[in-house]
């Protein structure tokens, strides 16, 4: 059995805000800077976004990300650093477009990433729209991305093969 049989993923509760926080201090300062911390913390525990948790088999949060509906832009997608590249991220970025497909319909998907993780993005048909170099800090460039969320793309979404 692979370890995306093993995931599940469901809404973010109040009681998830400590696993959130150390899913993102895991992910410090590669993906993430300290600064980022407290407007994380801030937005997460507000509330201000769907917001979504990903749980292995034990039911330890090995995941965590959201999306604004009305902008339907994705936003805080964080894999703990101990379960990168094992596909929990495509599955988190597959089960948040699902979902925001099945909120919105048919509609260009927007995020913001660093350089580290546009190729990532890219495997999954994201396309780069804007760059600028050292956003987030030096060394840290952003990259501005889109996706036409359509029913072609959830079809390619639910026949990938993620294991």
């Amino acid at each position: 059995m692979s370890i995306i049989d093993q995931l599940t993923i469901r809404p973010f509760t109040p009681e998830d805000l400590d696993s959130c926080l150390e899913i993102f201090d895991s992910n410090m300062p590669m993906d993430v800077l300290p600064n980022e911390r407290g407007p994380f913390k801030e937005e997460v525990e507000q509330q201000q976004f769907d917001y979504f948790i990903v749980e292995d088999a034990n039911g330890t949060a090995v995941a965590c990300g959201g999306f604004h509906r009305p902008s339907a832009t994705l936003c805080w997608g964080l894999v703990r650093r101990s379960h990168h590249r094992q596909y929990v991220g495509s599955f988190l970025l597959r089960e948040r477009l699902l979902l925001l497909h099945e909120a919105r319909g048919d509609v260009t998907v927007k995020l913001d990433t660093t350089q580290h993780a546009r190729p990532f993005f890219e495997r999954f048909g994201f396309i780069t729209i804007r760059e600028e170099m050292d956003h987030y800090g030096p060394g840290m460039h952003r990259f501005d991305m889109e996706l036409k969320l359509d029913e072609t793309c959830v079809n390619r979404l639910n026949s990938m093969l993620l294991g």
